[in-house]
This record gives structure tokens, C-alpha cells and sequence, in this order.
């Protein structure tokens, strides 16, 4: 952009604007200024446009410059500057936007010269996404030129085509459509006759007619009306014929030259019913990439009366763009339904099947279910009982047998305290024979406690004085 005249009272550098702190002017024009500024608090770089002092005493020029930014503030698209902030500071008003950087439509044509059909759709079927938004949500631009289209750098991508200055051109009040108190700024060339005429209620066709002389431009590099001055051109406008884009290009293809033209119409009814339908008919033109990304945007009815638009043709069906020039059509929907039918049958077969498989599988389930709820029965334990031992058997000792007094001292009979003596003949009880009578014979099945004896020792050959004791403390005569 050019470096704002000095003679609008430009902010230095340093100078305090509110929140806002000015880093260096960036551009101007007839209507304001543009700065990089800096929000104090935040530290994040801006652009603050301020409208010119001489046009501040103009209320109802202070009211519109508020009034379109708030506009531009509430539109939400990729394509339109980010404007944060609107206000009125010392009597200035001032809009704050996104910070861009890259370079204008126009200084691209300046460096470049005519862009080929594919580049220069590539940049302005973004620019007929933005209008057609805008339009459905009741704004209109009226100053559409390359100026303010501009082509910011981008960190993660291609090139972002923005939109700027949306209802600027109309603030100076002028009838004409000049964007500045008695300049012309270059805005003019790109007027539709209606407004040339000194018609207040433009309509969006206003906006689609300067964007097709943007692409006018693009194309061959000129621009389709000139003068020496602003009636010349005004003149121009209303009544000399529209010169062929393939006047310069003789290489353009003879239906996109249709289409540009018949969006140049000098009446609007002439030209397309919205800026969609535009776009859509200068889709066959574009390269692939740029078809596949924005054929669905404008399928999608933005515009302030959507309408059903005709498929994109490719680029090389010159029979479907004269279609698209004849108006939108109604699909037939019954070819619609022949073409479906397949699939929804095909889709209801899909759907069963599912629907037999899902109740396959909880049946499946169920079954498992009722089969680990029903009670397991199982075998009693059997635990073996350990076998006990018989008892071991006593057997009595025989009187007079050499062996059983030949017998350890643990066979003997025990010891009886009150018993004088303990002879061998008294045996087990104790008791001579002649007292204790017959003896029952042992019996195998008797069970006798037998009770362990204490060992007599061995007669000792050397004589004691002291007597043995024996286990109950009664001393063992021998």
C-alpha cells in the first residue's frame, strides 16, 4: 500500500491512540489511514485505520465509518480481515484489524501482468465466497478493486486471498461513488452503470459487476473502460460497448469470455441471479485443486437468496457453461430415484442382515447365561478313617517256668508298697498260689491295659547299706 500523505495529519511514531500504540503508518487513502500499532497490554501487532480529520465534523460520515466496521466485525470467513475492535478516540474514529502482510491484487498485476485463467480464479473465487457470505448476511461492499483485495503471506499454506474495506467507498457520501470529497482514487473504473447513474439502493449485482471487471483485468491486464478523467469514464461506462477480453487474449476460451461479459451487463437482470451462480459458471475454468476446494462452498447456497445452482461443468463441456449462463435448473428427481434405488436397496438388505446377526448374538448370550445359573451338583467327599491298632496282648507268666523267670525286669510284676515280699511264686498279683485260686485262661479278645513296670536292677554282688528306692518312693527289698 502506499505511505500515507503527510498532509492528513499522520500519528508519529510513539504517539499514544487509546489501548493502542503507533509503530508506523502502512498505507492511506482518501478516506483515512493505516498504521501498525501495538496493544499495549497485550503486546500483539495490529492495523489501526482512523478516518481523516477533515471528516470527522461529518456525522453522518463518522456514523457509517462505525456502522461498516461493525459490519465487517460480524462477518466470520477465512477471506474477510479480522476486525477486533471499533471505536471513537479524541474525536477520531478508528477501527482495529488483523495485522497482514503480503501484497495487494493490484501490486501483484503491476509485477506479474496478466494472470493466467487457472492463477487468477485461484485468487478471486475466495474473493466470490466472501461477497456471497456477506450478501446473505445483508452487507454490500461497493468498492470492490484490486486494491482491496489483498494476498497476505501465510506460515502454514498457500497464499490467503483477504477482502477489505467493506462499505468504505460509500462513507464520503458522494453521489457518484467516489470514494474520497473530490478524488478518484481508481474506484470509477469499477462501477456499475447503475451507480454511475446516482442510484442510492445498490444492489449485490452492484458487487458481482465490479468483481467480473476485476477479472476483466486479470485477464488481459486492462481495464475494459478509460478516460481522461472521471465523466469521461463514467460516460464510458454507460454507453460504449464492452471491448472482448479475447481482444487482448485472443488465447481465452470463448465461454469464459461469455461469462464475464454477461456479468458485465449494463442492466442488472441481464447479469447472474447472485454472485454464487458467478462463481459456479467460472468453476470450469479452474484447475483442479481450486474446483475440488470450492465447488462445495457454492453448492451450498450463500448467497442472499440461495438457489439451486447447476453442477460445475468440467472445463472442457462448453455445452454445460451455456447452460449455467441460461439460468439454475431444477434437477428431475426422478432420475435422481432411478439412480438411488440400487443403493437403498442394497443398503435395506445391509440393514437386515445386521439386525438377524445382533439377534443371533444375544441369543447366544442368553443361552450362556441360563446355562451358568443352573446349580452344580457335586460327589460327596469321601474321607478314610485311619484303622486303629489292636491292643497289645498281656500274657500271664507261668509259675515254675525257668523262662519267664528268666524274663526281663519288665516283665515282672510291679511292686506293691504294702506288700512284705515279692516272691516269684506270687506272681502278677502278688498273691500266692494258694490264694488266688485258678487263673481264666487268656483270651485273644480280651483287651488288657498293659502298664508299663519300672526295671528292677540286677542283684548287686557287693552288699549296700542303703536301700534301692523303687519309682513309687517305697524302698525294694530284695
Amino acid at each position: 500500500m502506499p505511505a500515507a500523505p503527510a498532509s492528513l495529519g499522520a500519528l508519529a511514531r510513539g504517539t499514544r491512540f487509546g489501548s493502542y500504540e503507533i509503530v508506523r503508518p502502512i498505507g492511506g487513502g482518501g478516506m483515512g489511514s493505516v498504521y501498525e500499532a501495538l496493544h499495549v497490554g497485550l503486546g500483539k501487532r495490529v492495523a489501526l485505520k482512523t478516518l481523516h480529520a477533515g471528516l470527522t465534523s461529518d456525522r453522518e460520515c463518522v456514523e457509517r465509518f462505525l456502522r461498516e466496521g461493525r459490519a465487517s466485525a460480524r462477518l466470520r470467513h477465512p477471506n474477510v480481515v479480522d476486525v477486533t475492535d471499533v471505536g471513537v478516540h479524541d474525536g477520531v474514529p478508528f477501527l482495529v484489524m488483523e495485522l497482514l502482510e503480503g501484497d495487494s491484487l493490484a501490486d501483484i498485476l503491476e509485477r506479474e501482468g496478466p494472470l493466467s485463467p487457472a492463477r487468477a480464479l485461484e485468487l478471486l473465487l475466495p474473493v466470490a465466497s466472501t461477497l456471497a457470505m456477506a450478501h446473505a448476511q445483508g452487507v454490500l461492499h461497493r468498492d470492490l478493486k484490486p486494491d482491496n483485495v489483498f494476498v497476505a503471506r501465510s506460515n502454514v499454506g498457500p497464499p490467503i486471498p483477504k477482502l477489505l474495506d467493506f462499505g468504505i467507498s460509500k462513507v464520503a457520501g458522494e453521489s457518484t461513488g467516489v470514494t474520497g470529497s473530490g478524488e478518484v482514487l481508481g474506484t470509477p473504473y469499477y462501477m456499475s452503470p447503475e451507480q454511475t447513474r446516482g442510484v442510492r439502493q445498490v444492489t449485490a449485482k452492484s458487487d458481482q459487476y465490479a468483481l467480473a471487471v476485476v477479472l476483466y483485468e486479470c485477464l488481459t491486464g486492462a481495464r475494459p473502460f478509460e478516460g481522461a478523467n472521471v465523466v469521461q469514464v463514467l460516460a464510458a461506462i454507460n454507453a460504449k460497448p464492452i471491448p472482448p477480453p479475447r481482444g487482448y487474449v485472443p488465447a481465452l476460451p470463448t465461454a469464459l469470455e461469455d461469462v464475464i461479459l454477461k456479468a458485465m451487463s449494463r442492466e442488472p437482470e441481464q447479469r447472474f441471479d447472485s454472485v454464487g451462480s458467478f462463481a459456479t459458471a467460472l468453476l470450469a475454468f479452474s484447475d483442479e485443486t481450486t474446483r475440488r476446494q470450492w465447488q462445495p462452498v457454492f453448492a451450498g447456497g450463500l448467497d442472499a437468496a440461495p438457489q439451486r445452482t447447476a453442477r460445475a461443468p468440467s472445463p472442457l463441456d462448453e455445452t454445460a457453461v451455456v447452460r449455467a449462463l441460461d439460468g439454475p435448473t431444477l434437477p428431475d428427481r426422478r432420475h435422481d430415484l432411478a439412480r438411488r434405488w440400487p443403493l437403498l436397496v442394497a443398503g435395506a438388505l445391509l440393514g437386515g442382515a445386521l439386525v438377524i446377526a445382533a439377534a443371533w448374538a444375544v441369543a447366544v448370550r442368553v443361552g450362556d447365561d441360563d446355562a451358568e445359573d443352573e446349580p452344580t451338583v457335586r460327589p460327596e467327599r469321601t474321607v478314610p478313617t485311619r484303622p486303629v491298632p489292636p491292643p497289645p496282648l498281656v500274657v500271664p507268666a507261668r509259675t515254675g517256668d525257668p523262662a519267664s523267670a528268666a524274663a526281663s525286669p519288665a516283665s515282672s510284676g510291679a511292686v506293691s508298697p504294702s506288700s512284705p515280699c515279692l516272691p516269684p511264686e506270687c506272681g502278677e498279683t502278688g498273691r500266692p498260689p494258694s490264694e488266688r485260686g485258678a487263673s481264666p485262661a487268656p483270651s485273644s479278645r480280651t483287651k488288657q491295659r498293659r502298664i508299663p513296670r519300672e526295671p528292677v536292677a540286677p542283684p548287686s554282688s557287693s552288699p549296700s547299706s542303703e536301700p534301692r528306692m523303687g519309682r513309687n518312693g517305697a524302698p525294694i527289698v530284695r
